[in-house]
């Protein structure tokens, strides 16, 4: 549990620091926000943050990018592999 909580601190401080530098939320971070808000293991810093992040995303200030790429299709992706 100590591991998993160490993980989704360090990922949280890996995307605010993406955002400080490029000005945007990845969309594929946007969701592992998400997903880590409805974490009850997370510490009241981690949820503030997250929080912060996803208002501003929903009130406009914070664009979001698609990092997927373009051909991204799950059964074509499968297939390649």
């Amino acid at each position: 549990m100590l591991f998993q909580m160490e993980f989704l601190s360090d990922t949280i401080c890996d995307i605010l620091g993406y955002v400080g530098s490029k000005g945007v939320l990845k969309q594929s971070d946007r969701d592992e926000l998400i997903v880590a808000s409805l974490d009850d293991s997370l510490g009241d810093q981690e949820k503030k943050a997250i929080h912060r992040l996803l208002r501003s995303v929903r009130r406009g200030r914070l664009p979001v990018i698609d990092d997927r790429p373009d051909d991204f299709e799950v059964g074509r992706f499968f297939a390649r592999n």
